[in-house]
């Protein structure tokens, strides 16, 4: 079964926005972008909105994040994200954590850098540092609605490593278990060919039903993203025909960001368009993790064949700053080398690694450690 993850409103940018202009035209915009609705053949899981980079004052950002969070109550829709550019971790450390323990539908993104800026001369522990800050704050939960941004952040409708550039709309699908399915299946058809009949449909139902509401349809980001037993990482043990992380693994995800690369001959696509590898979203994922199977340091290595990021890892809160800011800086070195943005989303949580904890609005998920332990010769 295949769903519109997220449909998704871009909240145009002009030279000097501030909140309220933008809330204004999210406002004025609300109902075409509810009429969106009426148009998809697929079931929408959840609606959102990306803002630019608004101009306000640091100090008033738990403000600012109540006001849009009320805005989006009363425009139905489910969540945004707040792209807040480069700024000094420490200074937004507090702010940051007060509004995520102050909001449940809000998003932010902090950028690190830009892709032509080589990481290896950041100075990564005041991101470390922030992270935990938000973790003692406001929770595990809410280091989910933040995300490290390395390079754009691009125009995706996923969250939270997103910022609006142009009015418009985007969307992506929950599709793994179909693509799934289809590998199963007896056919003979290609990769290519699957997840073209995947995507095109919705693809050209969305187009449409944005020109006719007045909107850009500023594409699809057909990134594979997994949602619990719909796992990308049992597509990619199908096609290598081996244990995740295996031998085969990487080559795998290669042939799959081909294949959803291919997809841009036939359609608008935007954002990433990459393999997504969220530990705390994918099932075999989770399992793996809590064998002992899988480590941070694993996951990183695949961001060198297009994996979009470190996403949704669980560390323990125990973890040095340092070595929190050498993950990150990894994780943005291959970036670097790909040259590719990335978004890095990093959960801490008071346990040992393989133990399960709750994270709130999503199911329980496992520790996993920086690294495998050393056998030791």
């Amino acid at each position: 079964m295949v769903l519109i993850r997220a449909l998704t409103y871009h909240v145009p940018p002009s030279k000097e926005m501030n909140v309220e202009d933008a809330l204004k035209q999210l406002m004025a915009d609300s109902e075409k972008f509810r009429k969106l609705e009426n148009f998809s053949k697929v079931e929408i899981w959840t609606k959102r909105a990306v803002f630019p980079k608004l101009i306000f004052k640091t100090e008033e950002l738990p403000k600012v994040s109540t006001r849009i969070e009320d805005v989006l109550v009363d425009t139905g829709i489910d969540y945004a994200v707040i792209p807040l550019g480069k700024q000094d971790p420490t200074e937004v450390a507090d702010l940051l954590a007060a509004s995520l323990s102050g909001t449940s539908k809000i998003f932010y993104n902090l950028k690190a850098g830009d892709l032509d800026e080589d990481p290896s001369g950041f100075d990564l522990v005041p991101m470390a540092k922030l992270i935990k800050r938000i973790y003692e704050k406001a929770g595990p939960e809410a280091c989910t609605r933040f995300a490290i941004a390395y390079g754009g952040p691009p125009e995706t409708p996923y969250f939270p490593a997103s910022m609006s550039v142009r009015r418009g709309i985007s969307a992506c699908l929950r599709y793994a278990g179909s693509l799934h399915d289809k590998l199963l299946s007896s056919n003979d058809s290609s990769l290519d060919e699957m997840l073209l009949s995947i995507f095109y449909p919705v693809a050209q139902d969305m187009r449409l039903a944005s020109l006719d509401q007045g909107f850009e349809f500023i594409g699809i980001d057909a990134s594979l993203s997994p949602w619990m037993e719909e796992s990308a990482a049992r597509i990619i043990e199908l096609l290598s025909k081996a244990s995740f992380g295996g031998p085969g693994t990487l080559n795998s995800i290669h042939k799959l960001n081909v294949s959803i690369s291919n997809l841009s001959k036939h359609f608008s696509t935007t954002g990433f368009n990459e393999v997504m590898l969220p530990l705390a979203e994918d099932n075999r994922l989770k399992e793996l993790g809590s064998l002992g199977s899988l480590s941070a340091m694993d996951l990183v290595s695949m961001i060198s064949v297009s994996v979009a990021g470190l996403d949704m890892v669980i560390l323990p809160s125990s973890v040095e700053d340092r070595e929190l800011a050498e993950l990150f800086r990894d994780a943005m070195v291959l970036a670097f080398r790909k040259g590719k943005p990335i978004g890095i989303r990093v959960i801490l949580a008071d346990a040992s690694p393989y133990e399960w904890v709750n994270l709130g609005r999503f199911p329980k998920a496992p520790v996993i450690p920086l690294a495998k332990a050393s056998s030791g010769n």
